[in-house]
């Protein structure tokens, strides 16, 4: 099937959610500068860091959580994955390379893109 570039009725910023908590700071700051000047407010104050997402999870919830790596979700992960890989590549190739599509610092938003064809077992 061929693809081919197409254009937006509006424009997009796109990014990881890795770049919120990018701990390299000059990183950090261009992000928040193009994010702010994209969506026009001045200071978007501080980015969230990957341990202050952790929340107190309730026991009946932390009962249904799963492992991923267990041989029993196997299969599920196989369709996952292909999903990553499939989303990935295709955001690389073809969305990022529309003219209404921005972002920051958008070599390290490749390669955190790319991880998504990682699987993390």
């Amino acid at each position: 099937m061929k693809h081919k570039v197409l254009q937006t009725p509006h424009q997009v910023f796109l990014y990881d959610i890795e770049q919120m908590a990018d701990v390299n700071i000059t990183r950090s700051d261009r992000f928040r500068m193009d994010l702010g000047e994209f969506i026009g407010v001045d200071d978007l104050g501080p980015m969230m860091h990957k341990n202050s997402a952790r929340k107190k999870i309730a026991p009946e919830i932390q009962a249904k959580k799963i492992n991923i790596c267990d041989a029993a979700h196997d299969d599920v992960r196989e369709v996952l994955m292909k999903n990553g890989v499939d989303a990935s590549r295709w955001i690389r190739t073809y969305f990022l390379e529309s003219n209404d599509v921005h972002c920051s610092s958008c070599e390290f938003l490749r390669e955190a893109l790319a991880k998504w064809e990682i699987d993390p077992c």
